[in-house]
């Protein structure tokens, strides 16, 4: 399936690369920079590039896009159908099964149901 993306505006080919130093010592300012301008900035190492800081509301339309390839429907169409088909609660009995097994590989301080520990 293919996938319309938004215009080149939302992403640029190469967006402004900042150095960690620079990054450390003005992060508000960079982060401030992002979120009014709405372009991605590229963190370098040594000038070397090692990850991005991207504006939220981009973020979310790429991950919406790469969600629409992955399943095939938009996220709001998938939401959709998930809400037709709702899982069904899990007996006590179940939750109790299902964490013996988890406990049994991963021991018992590995993984552990959270409301249990608080009694509920």
């Amino acid at each position: 399936m293919s996938v319309v993306h938004e215009s080149p505006r939302d992403v640029r080919q190469h967006p402004e690369p900042v150095g960690v130093r620079e990054l450390k010592q003005n992060a508000s300012k960079v982060i401030a920079a992002v979120q009014a301008d709405h372009e991605a900035r590229v963190i370098t190492v040594n000038g070397r590039p090692v990850a991005g800081l991207v504006p939220l509301d981009v973020l979310e339309r790429v991950v919406e896009a790469q969600s629409i390839q992955v399943v095939g429907v938009s996220a709001s169409e998938f939401r959709r159908r998930m809400a037709e088909n709702p899982l069904p609660p899990m007996s006590r009995e179940a939750k109790d099964a299902w964490l013996a097994d988890i406990r049994s590989v991963y021991g018992d301080d590995e993984f552990f149901d959270p409301w249990e520990r608080q009694g509920k």
